[in-house]
Parts: C-alpha cells; structure tokens; sequence
C-alpha cells in the first residue's frame, strides 16, 4: 500500500479558500506516495482524526519555517514529520502570484495609500 502523506495548505484568505501547488502532489506521487491535504483547523478531535489516517506530515510553505514545528508534531502525534526543502521559496512563489494576481485583476491586496 502507498504511504498517505499529509500536506499543510496554503491558505488564501483573500478568496477564502485553502489550496496546494501541484508540484506537491506530482513529487508524491513520483516517489510511490499519497498527497492529502491536511484540514486547517484548531479543533483538536478533527486533528488527531486527519493525523491517525496518515503515514507522514509533509510541511509546505511559512509553516515550514516555523523552527520546531516539526519535531513537536513529530513528538505529539508520532507521525514522520518532513519539512519541504524548498520552503522559503514556496513562500516567495506565493507572494508573488498574489502580486501578479492583484495586478491582473484589482485582487485582494489593498494599500493604505
């Protein structure tokens, strides 16, 4: 059986919704693994219910960065816990397909000027 991998979202707050980079799910499945997006949400039970399903935590974008973060869910939940090479790229890409977006569409993002 393949290895489920659970993925943190990137959250998009402007368009209120929760969404993966491809490329995730693509890597994944290249090596013989399961992409699922893990759920964004305090609500402890939901949590450890996503957590008890899956064989692995792949870290993605800002929550990479978080030092620490790893090996506490790691500890907590005993779940391998991998945080993505490139995540302060990840964060870099993101900003910037908001800019571009905001550019192309009057988006989201908004000044104070």
């Amino acid at each position: 059986m393949k290895p489920l991998i659970g993925l943190t979202p990137i959250v998009d707050a402007g368009r209120d919704s929760l969404w993966m980079l491809p490329g995730y799910m693509q890597g994944l499945e290249a090596v013989g693994g399961i992409g699922m997006m893990l759920p964004l949400t305090d609500e402890a039970a939901m949590l450890k219910d996503s957590v008890d399903q899956v064989d692995g935590i792949l870290l993605t974008g800002g929550g990479a960065l978080l030092r620490g973060l790893d090996v506490r869910l790691r500890d907590e939940t005993g779940v391998s816990v991998n945080v993505s090479p490139t995540a302060l790229d990840n964060v870099v890409n993101g900003c910037a397909r908001v800019l571009e977006a905001n550019a192309f569409d009057g988006g989201f993002v908004q000044t104070n000027a």
